[in-house]
């Protein structure tokens, strides 16, 4: 009886050190990508881009350059050309030039900066490990509503990205040949819209 008390406990043991190692492992990760990301000043790099829509069968797929600086984050599309999205302080702007249209909205907590994306639900998730190989990791984070994030990372930077609700849609972002902390244009940040342009202003304000 004894002996079977002890092995209970000794399990009971095991599981509650797994559970701390793992709770460990899981901030050393996070701090080494808030660290790599700290000496981060300015990033560019391709990215290709799939959205899937589970009930309607359909994957649009899409293209272009990826920017950011500190607040600022730029996706400037080459397919389809002439599609620029832009996210900084003053809110988003979603401009598209075969339409000739741009829906300006507040930026709220929207973030695809990708450490700012993994900082949004660090602390509202539930957090696992689904890959440690050497220097490439794959974490993934469950929401409270069921949505799951998937992120891909290569010496704690992130190299893909894939959001998915609980309907089965989803969104993925992959990233390639980024160069970091090369000086960008001074003006890379600003959109000159068309005067013409049919602007929708969301703005709360």
């Amino acid at each position: 009886m004894a002996t079977y008390r002890i092995r209970i406990i000794l399990s009971i043991l095991f599981i509650s050190f797994s559970f701390v190692w793992a709770d460990q492992e899981l901030e050393n990760i996070y701090q080494n990508i808030v660290d790599k990301y700290s000496r981060i000043k300015t990033y560019e790099a391709d990215f290709e881009q799939e959205n899937s829509w589970k009930e309607l069968d359909k994957t649009k797929n899409s293209s272009g350059k990826v920017y950011f600086a500190k607040n600022n984050f730029l996706l400037k599309y080459s397919d389809p050309e002439g599609q620029i999205l832009l996210i900084e302080d003053a809110g988003i702007t979603l401009y598209d030039s075969a339409s000739n249209q741009a829906i300006i909205s507040d930026r709220s907590n929207a973030e695809l900066r990708p450490d700012k994306l993994i900082a949004e639900y660090w602390n509202n998730s539930i957090k696992e490990i689904k890959l440690n190989d050497g220097n490439f990791l794959i974490l993934q984070f469950t929401t409270a509503d069921g949505s799951e994030i998937h992120v891909g990372l290569e010496d704690y930077l992130v190299t893909d990205f894939r959001v998915v609700d609980k309907a089965g849609n989803s969104v993925l972002y992959v990233f390639k040949d980024a160069v970091i902390n090369k000086k960008l244009p001074k003006k890379i940040f600003k959109i000159d819209l068309p005067e013409d342009a049919n602007i929708i202003d969301q703005r709360s304000e």
